[in-house]
């Protein structure tokens, strides 16, 4: 970096979605960490959140929704195998957090630490329960999960590139403590939160302060340009610009206690929805993660799912949303009802997608023929035919040149199985 200008940098670790990719030596740190369980785990959370004052000291701990099996009724291979697949998801955290730790050495190496305004945002949207009941891992050659037993006799190898592993859902309720709802459920504040850290010791002097202000991800482009005294422009290249959405952030530094300038936000995913309104919650939620992930549960398109009513919470009374108060407020509901349709007109997210495609896409809308023209060279199985359980015969007219080719005509698959039609012919058709 030129060390007499500014700089600007975002980066991006990938973690900690996933795959869970991380070296044996951090996995072997995390060893029997998790046999306790889930239950235990996130009662543990929700003890220190307390001792550290980052959740409210009155706060109530939100029950395991009962379509996420209890630790106890798993088997003793499920636990082995489950308790690991922690193991692996802590050590990716906490080498992603040394390698964060390496890039913060160099600044301070640079003298630049202390005048340069650091945000991070570590996480996932909350815990991703799209591993479904039990994870993911190998896959058999027809596209199946292995027996538990088999899945845990490799499971040293969770972790390497062998795999695209991920945990199970209830590992992501529990590390999502003590909200309600996980990744893709925008209907709760366990589906939408993460935590804030900040760092601007030139600017920011209480080091250890905690902030409790609604802030979200569109407040960080307005806090950057406040630091740097810059005024956004309004138009780019002739072009007029948006109006920028958020409040910066900024004035949480020298005011701890002040009250929040974000007041409104919507949000959407998946066919659940979800609205913040100066204080207030309201949301619905149309499917747990988890029934996408493992049962294969998909809503029609062009429909809005009716699954479940809609919650109405005050969060500066119920943080973790433990109480709805629909049925209390009920004019307080139909408000923020018709906010959250105003909010999501305003920012073009009409009109909704109601849920999640089925997969692949094609034959579970009835499509037979499949197009790809020239220069298509990978094709994603959302858009292809799904060739993986049902038997069929593939044949294919190549106009081979007079000076002889060889290679793949067509592949599907991966190291786990697949099909390649190959052509090794010198000459001719």
């Amino acid at each position: 970096m030129a060390h007499d200008k500014p700089f600007f940098l975002y980066y991006a670790t990938g973690a900690t979605h996933e795959p869970h990719h991380v070296p044996r030596a951090w996995i072997a740190k995390y060893k029997g960490k998790f046999d306790q369980g889930w239950d235990v785990i996130r009662q543990q959370s929700f003890e220190r959140q307390k001792a550290l004052g980052v959740i409210p000291a009155n706060e109530e701990l939100t029950p395991r929704p009962s379509t996420l099996p209890a630790w106890d009724s798993l088997s003793p291979d499920e636990k082995k195998l489950l308790a690991h697949q922690a193991e692996v998801y802590a050590a990716f955290a906490e080498e992603t957090d040394h390698e964060v730790g390496r890039l913060l050495a160099t600044l301070r190496e640079e003298g630049i630490a202390d005048n340069t305004l650091v945000l991070e945002v570590f996480g996932d949207n909350g815990g991703s329960a799209e591993g479904g009941f039990l994870g993911r891992d190998a896959k058999t050659a027809e596209g199946g999960t292995p027996d538990v037993r088999t899945r845990l006799a490799n499971s040293d190898a969770l972790g390497s590139e062998l795999y695209l592993n991920h945990y199970a859902a209830a590992w992501a309720w529990a590390l999502t403590s003590p909200f309600q709802g996980t990744k893709q459920d925008a209907a709760h504040l366990g589906g939408t939160t993460d935590l804030l850290v900040t760092s601007w010791p030139a600017r920011i002097h209480d080091t250890h302060g905690i902030r409790g202000q609604f802030g979200h991800l569109n407040d960080i482009a307005p806090t950057l340009y406040e630091a740097a005294g810059i005024t956004p422009p309004s138009h780019t290249a002739g072009a007029e610009q948006l109006p920028i959405e958020g409040r910066s952030l900024l004035y949480t530094f020298d005011h701890p206690d002040a009250p929040s300038r974000h007041k409104v936000q919507y949000f959407t995913t998946s066919g659940n929805l979800g609205v913040y309104s100066d204080g207030w919650w309201a949301g619905q939620l149309a499917q747990e993660t988890w029934e996408v992930g493992d049962n294969r549960v998909y809503l029609t398109r062009g429909t809005q799912p009716q699954t479940h009513p809609w919650e109405l919470y005050r969060l500066s009374d119920d943080y973790s949303q433990t109480h709805d108060l629909a049925a209390k407020y009920p004019a307080k509901l139909k408000e923020l009802q018709a906010l959250f349709q105003h909010e999501a007109s305003r920012n073009h997210a009409d009109p909704l997608r109601p849920g999640v495609d089925a997969y692949p896409l094609g034959t579970a809308t009835g499509q037979t023929v499949f197009t790809y023209r020239s220069g298509v060279d990978r094709v994603g199985p959302r858009f292809a035919p799904d060739l993986g359980h049902d038997p069929y015969t593939l044949s294919a007219d190549v106009d081979v040149p007079a000076g002889g080719a060889q290679g793949v005509i067509f592949a599907e698959g991966g190291r786990y199985g697949g099909v390649t039609l190959t052509t090794a012919r010198s000459s001719g058709q």
